[in-house]
C-alpha cells in the first residue's frame, strides 16, 4: 500500500525539473503506446464502469439528444473526459493531451449554454492538470498520495472563498449568467478539487464528489432551461460522481489506502 504523508499546499512536484525532461514528457503524448498504457493495468470493475458508461454516453448521445451543432463536442467531450477520470482514478497518467482536447471541447458546451464559470472550470483543468502533467510525465503516478495538514485546508479555504467572489461577479455583471449561483459555486469547487489532485492529495476526491453534486444539478438546470444537448453532459456528471465513490473506495485514492 501506499504511504501517506501530510503536508500542504506549498509542496511541489515541479521541483528540479529540467527541460530535457519536459520536452521528453511531451513528446512521449504523441505515441500510441502512451494511450495504450493509460488504459492497462486497471481492475475489472473499473473496466466493467468503463464501458457501462461509454455505452450509456453513446446512446444519450445519439439515441436520446436531438442531433445539432453541440451534439458531437458534448458526446466527444464527455467520452474521452470520463475516459480520463477513471484513468486517473487508477493511477494512469491519460490526462495531458487528450485532458486539453475534452476540457476544449466541453468548454465551448459550456460557453453555448450560459454556463461561464464551468468554462472557466475546464480551461483551469486544461492549465494545470493536462499541461502539468504533460510537463511532469511520471513523476505525477510515482509520487505518493497525501493528506492535507491543518495550514493547507485554511490556504484552500481562503483562495476558494476569493474565487467563487470573482466567479460569482464576474458570471453576474460581466457575463449575465442566467445561473450565476450555481455555476461560480460549481466551478470553485471543480478548480480546488483540481488543485489537490494535480499535487496529488486525497481529498481532492471529497473535493470533487461535491462538485459532481453541483455539476450534475447544474446541467439539470441547463437541460430543463432549453438545452437538450445538455443531456449528455448531465448523464457525463453523474458518471462522475460515481468515479469518485469508487476512488474514495475502492482504488489507490482511497483513504483506506494507509501504510
Amino acid at each position: 500500500m501506499q504511504h501517506v504523508s501530510k503536508s500542504h499546499l506549498s509542496d511541489n512536484i515541479f521541483s528540479n525539473l529540467s527541460g530535457k525532461e519536459v520536452k521528453a514528457n511531451f513528446k512521449e503524448v504523441l505515441s500510441p503506446q502512451f494511450y495504450v498504457r493509460g488504459v492497462s493495468g486497471w481492475s475489472k470493475t473499473y473496466y466493467a464502469f468503463w464501458a457501462f458508461g461509454l455505452a450509456v454516453l453513446t446512446y444519450t448521445g445519439f439515441v436520446m439528444t436531438p442531433f445539432n451543432t453541440l451534439s458531437i463536442p458534448s458526446w466527444l467531450g464527455s467520452i474521452i473526459g470520463f475516459t480520463c477520470v477513471c484513468a486517473i482514478s487508477n493511477s494512469s497518467r491519460l490526462q495531458g493531451l487528450a485532458g486539453l482536447i475534452s476540457a476544449a471541447l466541453i468548454a465551448s458546451v459550456s460557453i453555448a449554454t450560459g454556463n461561464y464559470a464551468n468554462a472557466f472550470m475546464q480551461f483551469v483543468y486544461g492549465m494545470t492538470l493536462d499541461v502539468g502533467s504533460l510537463m511532469i510525465g511520471d513523476r505525477w503516478t510515482a509520487r505518493e498520495t497525501h493528506n492535507m495538514d491543518k495550514f493547507g485546508y485554511i490556504m484552500l479555504s481562503l483562495g476558494g472563498i476569493l474565487l467563487w467572489a470573482f466567479l460569482f461577479f464576474m458570471d453576474l455583471n460581466v457575463f449575465h449568467s442566467p445561473r450565476a449561483v450555481i455555476d461560480s459555486f460549481e466551478a470553485t469547487l471543480g478548480v480546488m478539487s483540481g488543485m489537490l489532485l494535480l499535487f496529488r492529495y486525497k481529498s481532492a476526491y471529497i473535493g470533487f464528489t461535491f462538485s459532481g453534486i453541483f455539476s450534475i444539478v447544474l446541467w439539470g438546470i441547463t437541460l430543463k432551461s432549453g438545452h437538450p444537448d445538455s443531456l449528455v453532459l448531465f448523464f457525463n456528471y453523474i458518471l462522475y460522481l460515481m468515479n469518485d465513490g469508487f476512488a474514495l473506495t475502492i482504488s489507490s485514492w482511497s483513504y483506506k489506502n494507509k501504510k
